[in-house]
């Protein structure tokens, strides 16, 4: 019987999606956003395989969803490349005690992006305002956390209501930003964090549910499959997705392996995000990340 998956289309995912490397069957889900299944999955564990932000996964996990994590991340981001302020800002550390806008409160970037700027730039607590719904339901906001859907983050930002955001509106470009709204960190911002820490910041990752974890080594080995045909076509053809967009421009400071699957390889990272994730109050405890992903690879 197929499995039903709900998976976005990126390079490393695209040759299993297609059929052109061999994996167990697959029922795709058809969708607009990757949110919708994310949400789906979290609420009603509606599919047997579903792409997953690490935060939400680390959350739902906390609260007893029955879905294990494979070790594979199908997407990355330098969440240094998303943050913008406006010029009345200076360093990074005048941003502790004002208020910041992301997203939602357990968005993985925003998790990476607040981690990052607390351990690298010394920037400390502020207050946040969110515009979406959290993924995983009836998760109640950290203290200092307000949210408001119908707030213009880019304009607040502009007027200097906020002082940070994490991330522009989906669908929005940087060029058309307002001349009073610029990057927080430079480029070379990237660079210092990965020479520091040789990490690759982990976004999503595959879960399958619990009782279907016996097809999780021959779910790995197809991931594995695809990832590595993905990798040699973007070196070929080039980016498609923003992130892939990062890797390809990042490739000469990366490692020669720049994205890896498994978990030793991706441990550094993992733990970094599982400490940010609990000392930013999203989870209430620090997992050990053998005890959260299923032992295949």
């Amino acid at each position: 019987m197929a499995l039903r998956a709900a998976l976005g289309r990126y390079h490393f995912t695209a040759p299993l999606l297609d059929g052109r490397v061999p994996g167990p069957a697959l029922e795709l889900a058809s969708f607009s956003s990757i949110l919708e299944p994310i949400r789906a999955m979290c609420r009603e564990l509606a599919y047997d395989l579903c792409e997953m932000p690490l935060v939400t996964y680390l959350l739902a996990r906390e609260r007893g969803a029955a879905f294990t994590a494979l070790p594979v991340f199908v997407l990355r981001r330098f969440p240094q490349l998303t943050m913008y302020t406006n010029t009345r800002t200076g360093s990074p550390g005048e941003l502790a005690g004002k208020r910041g806008g992301a997203r939602a409160y357990s968005d993985t970037t925003g998790t990476w992006s607040r981690g990052i700027l607390a351990e690298m730039h010394g920037v400390g607590p502020m207050e946040w305002l969110v515009t979406d719904e959290e993924h995983v339901p009836d998760w109640p906001l950290p203290a200092g956390v307000r949210r408001d859907p119908s707030a213009d983050v880019v304009a607040m930002l502009a007027s200097g209501e906020l002082a940070l955001t994490l991330n522009i509106p989906s669908g929005s470009n940087p060029r058309d930003l307002p001349p009073d709204v610029r990057r927080l960190l430079p480029d070379e911002a990237v660079a210092a964090w990965y020479e520091r820490t040789g990490v690759f910041p982990q976004s999503h990752t595959v879960v399958v549910r619990d009782e279907l974890l016996d097809a999780a080594p021959a779910l790995f080995d197809a991931f594995q499959a695809a990832r590595l045909v993905g990798l040699r076509e973007l070196l070929d053809e080039g980016p498609s997705a923003p992130w892939e967009h990062e890797l390809h421009a990042y490739l000469g400071l990366l490692c020669h392996d720049p994205a890896p699957y498994g978990l030793e390889a991706n441990r550094s990272g993992l733990e970094r995000l599982v400490r940010y994730s609990r000392e930013q109050g999203i989870i209430s405890s620090e997992p050990k990340v053998d005890d959260v992903f299923a032992s295949v690879g």
